[in-house]
């Protein structure tokens, strides 16, 4: 993204010199340095097409004027302070759907309690560095240079990725990619410049002390929105990408695939979109995975790999029987985490990437440690009975910093979907 940016040498060369052949002379060893690269990058490029390796599509420059247009707007205003929340676009993580009421809707009660400690000593500093700054500050006059560099920062950096073939089609209107720092100071570069107008044009009429502590306060606002917003977002990220990563090492660590015989046995992984289990391309490392957090190197597969394995497609409408299968799942979020194991005995198969009403005996299950400690564990038998009882009155197998690891005191095949934590899953 740094390529397009070298305007920005010559905006600084032609402000600091105007003449032409200074900034030519100033400017020539940097495109120079550009040129190098580009080359390099290119050669890469063409020597992995003839070698037949596929390339990022992130990285793929596509000339589709009308999608360019609209990413380039879309990612121009995503730089632009609380447009994300004048979007209130849904969203989705992985196949979770994610209301946008669930991130940005609030009232005013809410905003008040979701400031925190750290806000306020944020807020602190910034009126510290404030009272000071104002006493040496002088405001610049401003000129084309200025906006011209701001403009460049802020759409520069926002046309990069519009040229993008991925980004073309990723980046709509209030799902924009996350700005570029570059896009984001661009576009503070060119706020100041016009808050400055406006401070000159208002203070006419208007105190200095008034304009300013108007503009400190919707700053602050501002600056809390945009905290308990991140805040937000960064905890329903985790949901998807730390926390069932952290209960699945944690388990595995513990020992639940400790019993499980490696030469004779296989293990299914329940869990569809674990993309810490994955390679960049979507090649499967769920055996590395295992094999990294377990000690136990055993033949992994996913839900798709399995279903493959049974030969007579027409059991698949049906439940199929399976033997020397262990299936594995885990989940987790801030509260704890729940990861369970059990010999498969039958399964059926949908679309949805996921088995469909699995039965497995010789259940073990792990409890991640977090905010809460759960009390009581629930299941189903194969004979449709309920059952719930204290996670205390488990087999406890093993206990690590990270959690405790059990066994199900329950030699009867059980539902595996409907093992978990009551009040929690």
């Amino acid at each position: 993204m740094f390529y397009p940016l070298i305007l920005l040498y010559f905006l600084l060369a032609w402000h600091s010199q105007k003449k032409w052949r200074r900034v030519l002379s100033f400017c020539i060893p940097f495109i120079l340095i550009e040129g190098i690269l580009l080359s390099v990058s290119f050669g890469f490029r063409f020597y992995s097409a003839n070698m037949g390796f596929d390339t990022y599509s992130g990285t793929t420059f596509s000339l589709d004027i009308a999608k360019i247009l609209s990413a380039w707007l879309n990612q121009t205003s995503a730089a632009i302070p609380l447009s994300y929340r004048m979007a209130g676009n849904d969203a989705t993580i992985l196949k979770r759907f994610i209301p946008a009421s669930e991130i940005f809707s609030q009232s005013f009660a809410e905003f008040v309690h979701g400031i925190t400690w750290s806000d306020v000593v944020s807020i602190m500093i910034f009126l510290f560095l404030w009272i000071e700054i104002r006493k040496r500050i002088h405001l610049p006059v401003l000129s084309r240079f200025h906006w011209a560099f701001g403009f460049t920062l802020l759409f520069g950096s926002s046309l990069v990725l519009a040229l993008s073939e991925k980004y073309q089609n990723e980046i709509l209107p209030g799902l924009g990619y996350l700005p570029v720092f570059f896009g984001y100071f661009g576009a503070t570069f060119l706020i100041f410049c016009l808050a400055v107008i406006f401070y000159r044009y208002l203070k006419k009429t208007i105190s200095s002390d008034t304009i300013l502590t108007f503009g400190i306060s919707v700053f602050v606002v501002v600056f809390l929105l945009n905290q308990q917003s991140n805040r937000r977002s960064v905890a329903l990220m985790n949901e998807e990408f730390l926390y069932p990563r952290q209960t699945g090492e944690a388990a595995l660590q513990a020992g639940i695939l400790r019993e499980i015989d490696p030469q004779r046995e296989i293990l299914v992984e329940n869990n569809p979109f674990n993309l810490w289990e994955q390679e960049w391309s979507g090649g499967s490392l769920r055996d590395d995975f295992i094999l990294l957090n377990s000690g136990i190197s055993i033949q992994t597969l996913g839900v798709d790999e399995l279903k493959e394995q049974v030969r007579d497609t027409d059991l698949l409408h049906e439940p199929v029987p399976f033997s020397d299968v262990r299936v594995l799942e885990y989940s987790g979020d801030q509260v704890t985490g729940f990861a369970k194991m059990g010999k498969l005995v039958q399964t059926g198969f949908d679309e949805s990437g996921s088995l469909r009403m699995p039965i497995a005996d010789d259940i073990r299950f792990f409890v991640r440690k977090g905010e809460k400690e759960p009390e009581v564990i629930a299941w189903t038998t194969w004979d449709g009975a309920g059952h719930f009882a204290n996670i205390s009155e488990q087999w406890l197998l093993q206990e690590t910093p990270e959690g405790r690891l059990y066994k199900l005191d329950d030699a009867h095949a059980v539902y595996f979907d409907s093992i978990g934590l009551a009040g929690y899953q």
